[in-house]
């Protein structure tokens, strides 16, 4: 059981030193937090920041660099995303831009409006893209 301990221990303190490297970068090197958030998801994907923040990095990504986003990444990363909190109102503001940049609104960026017209139409950015 100590072996047990241990060996998670390791994992999750090399998932808090990736996701540390990972913030520290978002702002100078989009690319690079995007790559660290993922090196901490693989070394302990319990972590539930971890999870959340990694489809925005991505989303970061895709604002800042001019290169295509690899559609079934970027699925994946939204899909992990969603285990974090279901419902979150930030991830789902990062996906109607994610999908809006991508061209690819159709119909769920309307259902994502809705959902978030319903459960938190006081968010200010809710607000916001209620009025434009």
């Amino acid at each position: 059981m100590a072996l047990i301990g241990l060996v998670t221990t390791y994992f999750m303190v090399l998932g808090n030193w990736h996701y540390a490297r990972a913030t520290q970068y978002v702002d100078a090197d989009p690319q690079r937090a995007l790559a660290e958030i993922i090196h901490s998801y693989n070394a302990f994907p319990a972590d539930i920041h971890t999870r959340m923040i990694m489809f925005q990095y991505l989303q970061r990504v895709q604002q800042t660099v001019p290169a295509a986003i690899n559609q079934d990444l970027a699925e994946e990363m939204y899909r992990i995303s969603r285990t974090a909190i279901p419902g979150y109102p930030q991830l789902l503001l990062d996906r109607i831009g994610y999908l809006v940049r991508a061209q690819r609104c159709e119909n769920e960026c309307g259902e994502i409006m809705e959902y978030l017209l319903r459960n938190a139409p006081n968010v200010g950015e809710v607000l916001t893209l209620k009025e434009e």
